[in-house]
């Protein structure tokens, strides 16, 4: 019966996996290099909401089929908060096409080769909310099948955890 009680949870969790995960993941982006050759690194990161796709556009390069889409985009984080600008995300696969809707990460760095000193990037979608479920289901399930042990791992964790990120 325990072995039951078990294989039906990890079932239910890669089911729940698969639905909860399926428009968030994503396959490694193109590498900075090819975004951004005379940027080394990203000063700041902010979220920003996906307001309208404006232009859509496919080109193959060698085997590798790349993606190009404008979109506008509001910020919702930062100091430009509530500010709209149009971006370009570059994508190698039709599984990481943006929607209206989406939230995104953007990181913005500082370029002295263009107007205004400042770029941005569509790094990655926002993903945080999904993780949280994900946690949330780890936690539940150590309390179920661990019981008064899960509840102590679980201390244990979060006492590592502390430890680890404090000192």
């Amino acid at each position: 019966q325990k072995f039951y009680i078990i294989f039906v949870s990890l079932i239910a969790l890669i089911v729940i996996g698969v639905f909860v995960a399926r428009d968030s993941v994503s396959l490694a982006p193109l590498p900075l290099e090819a975004l951004a050759p005379n940027v080394s690194a990203f000063s700041k990161f902010d979220r920003a909401k996906i307001l309208e796709i404006s232009q859509e556009q496919s080109d193959q390069i060698g085997q590798i089929n790349r993606i190009i889409q404008t979109v506008q985009v509001r910020f919702t984080t930062g100091a430009l908060a509530d500010s709209e600008k149009e971006l370009t995300y570059e994508i190698s696969d039709s599984k990481q096409k943006l929607k209206v809707g989406d939230t995104v990460v953007i990181a913005e760095t500082s370029n002295p080769d263009i107007e205004g000193g400042e770029e941005f990037y569509i790094v990655d979608q926002y993903r945080l909310p999904a993780l949280g479920v994900f946690a949330l289901i780890f936690v539940i399930l150590a309390i179920i099948f661990g019981k008064w042990r899960g509840v102590t791992a679980l201390v244990g964790l979060a006492f590592s955890l502390c430890v680890l990120l404090y000192f």
